[in-house]
């Protein structure tokens, strides 16, 4: 489980809107002065991100929570994401290549084409997945209240 601390921002019946600020590993190497994409990172800072969480507990505006998302819908999201795009990118191309071959035309123009087509339908296609799966199991958790840090003089 991939654990976060939000913010409560709204509550309405058993469902809380917390934000929850995205965060980077960069900055914690010695390599920071030279690397892009630590540069990349501090010129665009972290936006918050409101999501929907059902809560296990009360809670107030401006508390905040831990909640969770498995490590599986990450995973299983990431590839969907990326990977049915990038297949039907190169299954797109192979098919402008056949057609190609078939129909005497020219090969890169057909592939590029074909490319292009794959990668669109792969793009729609990854959407449509991830609506569909936008829901239940990959939804994040509420875990628990996150404890404010006493100090101990």
């Amino acid at each position: 489980m991939i654990e976060s601390i939000a913010t409560v921002v709204a509550v309405r019946d058993n469902l809380a809107q917390v934000e929850c600020r995205r965060k980077s590993a960069c900055g914690h190497c010695q390599q920071q002065e030279s690397c892009g994409v630590g540069a990349v990172a501090k010129a665009m800072p972290g936006r918050p991100q409101l999501l929907e969480v059902a809560l296990t507990s009360p809670v107030n505006v401006g508390q905040q929570i831990r909640i969770g998302i498995p490590e599986r819908s990450l995973v299983t999201s990431a590839l969907l994401v990326y990977m049915v795009p990038l297949l039907f990118l190169l299954l797109g191309a192979v098919a402008g290549k056949l057609v190609s071959a078939s129909w005497h035309i020219g090969e890169e123009p057909a592939e590029v084409v074909g490319a292009l087509l794959g990668g669109l339908i792969g793009f729609g296609l990854a959407r449509w997945g991830a609506r569909r799966l936008g829901g239940g199991f990959y939804r994040p958790v509420m875990l628990g209240l996150s404890l404010p840090v006493q100090q101990v003089d």
